[in-house]
């Protein structure tokens, strides 16, 4: 199908079924149930880190 006398092409997918789009949908959820857990676990473990050398350093004050 041609629009406005162009060699521009519109694509029309056709609509997909019910079960389909529950497929994607709970994919979509658990992808961004993961994402989530990624970054609470970067931001523990920046805390871990800071903590790690904090003591490191009093450690090293006190000897």
């Amino acid at each position: 199908q041609q629009v406005g006398g162009c060699t521009y092409r519109v694509w029309i997918d056709p609509p997909i079924c019910s079960r389909a789009c529950q497929v994607i949908h709970r994919f979509r959820k658990r992808a961004t149930n993961l994402e989530e857990q990624l970054r609470s676990k970067c931001s523990r473990e920046i805390w871990l880190w800071a903590a790690l050398v904090c003591c490191m350093m009093i450690i090293y004050k006190l000897a």
